[in-house]
C-alpha cells in the first residue's frame, strides 16, 4: 500500500436460500420453509490507503429484492461494515509479484443499518479482528485468515447469537498477466455449546476469475456452493462485479549509502532499484531487454540454443520469434544454436540499456562424409561420371553443383539427413539412390551404372530407345519410366545444355487437328513426368508437332511407327557448342 491509493466497486449477486426453517411434519417428515430465498444483492465498497501500513474500508449491502414468507419484497439495506487493515509485515514491492511472505491484522465495526425484520441485518452494533497471512510467487498467491466475530444476543425460534470463530484459506493463481483464478474457503462456527440446529457450522467454497486493465479497471465473475446446511450458508451464489483502483507511484524518500539524505543518493525521492545495475546510485532503472534467435537465409530459424550470460548456461528452445531475456547493460553474452537438420551456429553480443538483439548466423554443418563408388555391373569403375546431390526439404543440407568422380571413386561430405544421390556418365545410364547420413561418420555408397540409352549430341538429348505411351492417349506406358528417368537425371546434370523441347509427333493416322492435339498432350506429360523428377519446370518446353514432321513414310507401319515419337531439342544450344 502506498499513501493514495484508493479503490472502489459494486458486486452483484444472486443467492438461493441462505436461511430457510425445517419444520416437522407429519410422519416425522421436515417440510422446508425459505426464510431468506432469491436474494438478489449489490455490494458496494470503497477503501483508501492513508499509510503505507493503514487502509480503511467501507461496504454496504443494498438487497434488490429477496422472498420470504411474506412473499416477494423490495429493496432494503444491510448492515454497513466499516472495516481497517493494518499491515505488519508487507509483502516485497517486486515487478514479478513474487513478493513473497506477509501479515497483517484486519478490524471491523457493523453498524445496524439493515433489516433485521427480513434477516438483512443484524439490529445492534457487531464487529470482530482477524489475522491474515499470505505469501506471494510469480504465478500464485496463497492466503489464510483466523479470528473471532462478535455477534448480538439473538433469541429467535433456534437461531442465537454470540462469539462466532472465522476463518478462510484461498490460492489465486495467474493464468494472464492481467488476470487470474481464485478458490476460497470460508468457514464461521459458533464459540457456544449448544444442541439446536442454528448454530451448525457454516462454510462456503468460492471460485472466482478476476483481471484488471493497464488503467486499472477491473472486474470479477464467480460463484459459490454451501458446503454445510448453518443458517447464513446459501445452496448457492453467483456474483458480478467491476471496479475501478488507483495506485499511487512510490514517493518515499530514498537514503544514499551512509544513511541519509546526500549527493551520493542521484533520486532522493524515489527508491532505488535492486537487480545488479546502478544500484548505488538510488534510481529506479530498468534491465535491458536481450533478444535471442537464429537466422538463416535471411529469415528466423528454430533452433536448440545454450545461451550463456552472467548467470551461468541455460538451454532454450527457440521458435520463428526469438525469446527475450531481462540483460544487465554492460554484461556480455554468448550464445551457440544447433538445428534439426544441419545449421549451426554461434553469436556474441553486449547488453544495452535500450535492448539488444543477439544473432545467431546459421551455417550448414557437413561433418558426415560419404564414399561413392560408381561401377560398372561387372564390378569396374568407370573412369569418369558426374553426380548431384539434391534434397528438397533441406536442400542446404547438400553440396551444390555437379562433382566430378574420377577413376570410379568421390569422396564428399554433406550434412546429415536423407539425400538423393544422382549419378551418371558418358554411355551409362543414370542412377539416383537414396543416402541417409549421420553426423561424424564415413558411409561408403555403391552406384552401379548400365550402358546407357541415351546420348547427348549438339542440338539434341538423342533417346535410343522409344517413349510408349497407351493406344490413342498421353498416358505413359511404365516400360518408360526407366529411360524417362535417365532423361531426367541427363538434364540435371548438365546444367549447361540449357532448356529442353520436349517434342511430341505422330503418324497421320486420324485427322490433323486430332493429331495435333494428342502430339501436345503426350509431350506435357513427358514434362510432368521431369518435374516429378527433380527437373527445373522453367527448363522444360512441351510442344505438339501432329503429323507435320515425318521423318519417314506414313504408308508402311514401320515408317508410321517412326514417326509416332518423342524428341528432346536443346533450345540454348549454338552452332559449334561442345
Amino acid at each position: 500500500m502506498r499513501p493514495g491509493d484508493f479503490f472502489g466497486s459494486v458486486v452483484f449477486e444472486y443467492a438461493e436460500a441462505p436461511l430457510v426453517q425445517a419444520v416437522e411434519g407429519e410422519a416425522g417428515l421436515l417440510a422446508e420453509n425459505p426464510v431468506v430465498d432469491d436474494l438478489v444483492a449489490g455490494n458496494i465498497s470503497v477503501g483508501a490507503a492513508f499509510h503505507e501500513r493503514l487502509r480503511l474500508d467501507v461496504l454496504a449491502p443494498v438487497y434488490f429484492t429477496s422472498l420470504g414468507p411474506e412473499g416477494r419484497m423490495g429493496p432494503a439495506m444491510g448492515d454497513i461494515r466499516m472495516s481497517a487493515m493494518f499491515s505488519l509485515l508487507p509483502p516485497e514491492d517486486v515487478p514479478s509479484g513474487a513478493g513473497g511472505f506477509g501479515a497483517g491484522i484486519i478490524g471491523h465495526l457493523d453498524a445496524p443499518s439493515g433489516n433485521a425484520g427480513r434477516f438483512l441485518g443484524r439490529g445492534r452494533i457487531g464487529g470482530g479482528g482477524k489475522i491474515a497471512a499470505t505469501y506471494e510467487l510469480p504465478v500464485a498467491t496463497f492466503t489464510a485468515d483466523a479470528g473471532i466475530e462478535a455477534s448480538p444476543g439473538l433469541d429467535l425460534e433456534n437461531l442465537v447469537g454470540g462469539p462466532y470463530a472465522v476463518g478462510g484459506a484461498a490460492i489465486g493463481v495467474v493464468v494472464r498477466r492481467k488476470a487470474g483464478v481464485t478458490l476460497e474457503g470460508i468457514v464461521r462456527s459458533p464459540l457456544s455449546a449448544s444442541d439446536v440446529a442454528g448454530t451448525a457450522m457454516q462454510a462456503e467454497g468460492v471460485l472466482s476469475v478476476r483481471g484488471r486493465s493497464q488503467k486499472g479497471l477491473g472486474w470479477t465473475v464467480g460463484g459459490s456452493a454451501g458446503l454445510t446446511e448453518g443458517a447464513g450458508t446459501p445452496v448457492f451464489r453467483a456474483f458480478l462485479g467491476f471496479g475501478f483502483g488507483h495506485h499511487e507511484p512510490p514517493q518515499v524518500a530514498d537514503v544514499d549509502t551512509e544513511g541519509r539524505m546526500g549527493v551520493r543518493d542521484g533520486c532522493p525521492l524515489q527508491p532505488e532499484t535492486k537487480n545488479g545495475w546502478k544500484d548505488d546510485d538510488g534510481c529506479p532503472d530498468k534491465l535491458g531487454a536481450m533478444s535471442v534467435e537464429a537466422r538463416f537465409d535471411g529469415r528466423t530459424w528454430p533452433a536448440l540454443v545454450d545461451l550463456t550470460g552472467p548467470k551461468g548456461t541455460e538451454q532454450i528452445e527457440i521458435g520463428d520469434e526469438g525469446v527475450v531475456r531481462d540483460a544487465v547493460p554492460g554484461s556480455q553474452w554468448s550464445a551457440t544454436a544447433v538445428t534439426t537438420d544441419c545449421l549451426a551456429g554461434e553469436g556474441k553480443a553486449t547488453a544495452r540499456e535500450g535492448g539488444t538483439a543477439l544473432v545467431v548466423e546459421l551455417k550448414p554443418v557437413f561433418d558426415a562424409r560419404v564414399k561413392v563408388l560408381v561401377l560398372t555391373p561387372a564390378g569396374d569403375p568407370i573412369p569418369e561420371a558426374v553426380a548431384v546431390w539434391r534434397n528438397e526439404k533441406t536442400p542446404h543440407c547438400v553440396p551444390d553443383g555437379v562433382h566430378m568422380v574420377q577413376r570410379g571413386e568421390l569422396v564428399q561430405d554433406v550434412g546429415p539427413g536423407t539425400h538423393v544421390l544422382s549419378v551418371t556418365a558418358e554411355g551409362f545410364t543414370s542412377e539416383e539412390t537414396q543416402v541417409t547420413t549421420t553426423s561424424k561418420r564415413l558411409q561408403e555408397v555403391i552406384v552401379l551404372l548400365k550402358e546407357t540409352r541415351i546420348r547427348v549430341e549438339e542440338k539434341q538429348i538423342v533417346i535410343l530407345d522409344k517413349v510408349f505411351f497407351e493406344t490413342a492417349k498421353a498416358v505413359i506406358k511404365p516400360e518408360s519410366f526407366g529411360l524417362l528417368d535417365e532423361v531426367a537425371t541427363t538434364i540435371l546434370t548438365n546444367p549447361q545444355v540449357g532448356r529442353v523441347e520436349i517434342a511430341g509427333h505422330t503418324d497421320n493416322q486420324g485427322s490433323e487437328s486430332y493429331n495435333q492435339r494428342l502430339s501436345q498432350q503426350r509431350a506435357e506429360s513427358v514434362r510432368e513426368y521431369l518435374i516429378g523428377k527433380g527437373v527445373d519446370p522453367q527448363r522444360l518446353v512441351a510442344a505438339g508437332y501432329g503429323e507435320t514432321r515425318p521423318i519417314d513414310t506414313n504408308r508402311t507401319p514401320t515408317g508410321r511407327e517412326r514417326n509416332r515419337r518423342v524428341e528432346f531439342n536443346l533450345l540454348d544450344a549454338e552452332e559449334g557448342t561442345p
